[in-house]
């Protein structure tokens, strides 16, 4: 077996080596046009003409510079390379991993031009046809992505490598690092009546009724849903996997036929009414309807003088803080932890001034370290207003890196180092046993990697 796929890469490759070019041919004329080229050969991979045009376009795009062409054609051999490999070591990707990202790319997409129809209009194809030129294409940047992530998890860092790596960095080449806080909160949130609940509860089943009666689930959406990510769509939210929402969602919508409409359902978002779209095992599209049942102004009165209340205890007894964040609390994420709040990249107490949101920001901009903010209006992550108190238990001054208080940071950054010397390994080493071809044209490039094997 190794033998005949050794001779049909071989038969592969001379195949290339001659028929570089790809021809059109005009019947009046009987002339041949040059419509692309194959400009390199990587294994088994190809790159042509197009390719290297597309991606210095996309490259242009991303930095905001003009891109230059060797440097761009040697990023495309490097992608050619693993993916040669990839094929080799025979990496796996599977169906639903490719339709995953599909979709995701798909709603992103959707999401940055306006609309499906939008973004059908623009490319001049439906989405059908879309994913049908992408698909071979994404399988084939998640085979590469897959085979990196192999090659460059194998390494572990540890703290003697760490502080390696933070010696050999010359003195005055040490990163500057932000003014960094570490802080906690205290969270109330007006709670819906009763009245308010049943009200907008009774909304939807008036909406269902009038759907089983013949009325158009995508247009009712659009006239009276409360989800701004889906109203616009008719309530369409995609092929999504299981997980991807709310518990309550999922087991829903796993329990509906294509075509069927759901009973009423509440999450912490509101209340939902889904029509299933289509089901492929876990996973599925639907589209919903959500109705979100509104604070008046007596609920936001009542949670503002509880806070109001919390502060004045805390200006007597601001030891207090923690006991009172276990007592009265309600976001789930931070009660538990004396309220502090975590860095979703690293899953540390300290936040980067320089990225924390704005509402953040202009609170404990003016704390000093055991300071307590007086009550101020916020919206959670789940985009439910609130009130909070901010206690601020760190503040470290923009400082250049060091190990004792950046520790996190340099092994981050240590690990990618490392990351990046394996991948920098495995490329040498695969040029090294894998057949390279390139076009005289760029022969004199200036690459990083030895490609022409020194001629």
């Amino acid at each position: 077996m190794q033998k005949f796929i050794s001779s049909y890469s071989l038969l592969l490759i001379l195949f290339l080596a001659v028929a570089t070019p790809l021809f059109s041919q005009d019947e009046d004329s009987a002339q041949y046009q040059i419509l692309d080229e194959i400009i390199a050969v990587v294994g088994g991979e190809v790159i042509i003409a197009s390719e290297l045009k597309d991606q210095k376009v996309q490259y242009s795009e991303q930095y905001g510079i003009p891109a230059k062409d060797c440097v761009v054609f040697e990023q495309l051999l490097n992608q050619k390379l693993f993916l040669h490999n990839a094929k080799i070591d025979s990496v796996e990707v599977s169906g639903d991993q490719v339709e995953s990202e599909m979709d995701r790319r798909m709603r992103y997409f959707i999401q940055q031009i306006g609309s499906e129809k939008k973004l059908e209009e623009f490319y001049g194809k439906s989405i059908v046809q879309l994913k049908k030129e992408f698909r071979e294409l994404i399988r084939e940047q998640l085979l590469i992505q897959s085979l990196q992530q192999q090659v460059s998890s194998e390494f572990s860092i540890t703290p003697a490598e760490v502080k390696e790596f933070y010696e050999n960095i010359p003195k005055d080449s040490l990163p500057l690092v932000n003014s960094q806080i570490e802080v906690a909160q205290l969270v109330i949130l007006p709670e819906v009546s009763n009245s308010e609940r049943r009200r907008a509860r009774k909304k939807l089943e008036d909406i269902r009724k009038e759907i089983k009666e013949g009325k158009d689930f995508a247009t009712q959406a659009v006239l009276y849903s409360d989800d701004p990510g889906s109203a616009a769509k008719g309530g369409d939210l995609g092929m999504v996997d299981k997980g991807q929402f709310v518990p309550e969602f999922d087991a829903v919508a796993l329990s509906l036929q294509d075509g069927e409409l759901s009973t009423i359902f509440e999450s912490q978002f509101g209340f939902h009414l889904m029509q299933m779209l289509e089901r492929r095992g876990e996973k599925y599209r639907a589209r919903h309807i959500l109705v979100k049942p509104k604070i008046s102004s007596f609920d936001r009165k009542k949670a503002k003088d509880l806070i109001d209340s919390l502060y004045n205890v805390l200006q007597d007894e601001p030891d207090r803080f923690t006991e009172l964040v276990l007592e009265y609390s309600q976001d789930e994420e931070t009660k538990n932890s004396g309220g502090i709040l975590l860095n979703r990249n690293t899953g540390t107490p300290r936040l980067d001034m320089g990225e924390i949101d704005g509402q953040l920001f202009y609170v404990v901009d003016n704390l000093e370290k055991g300071d307590i903010s007086e009550p101020s209006m916020y919206t959670t992550n789940q985009g439910k207003e609130g009130y909070r108190i901010v206690k601020l238990l760190e503040r470290s001054a923009p400082h250049k890196a060091n190990l004792k208080d950046d520790y996190q940071t340099l092994q981050e950054a240590a690990s990618a180092d490392l990351r990046a010397n394996a991948l920098e390994d495995y490329i040498k080493r695969k040029i090294a046993t894998t057949f390279v071809r390139i076009n005289p044209e760029y022969q004199n490039c200036d690459f990083n990697y030895n490609w022409l094997k020194d001629k």
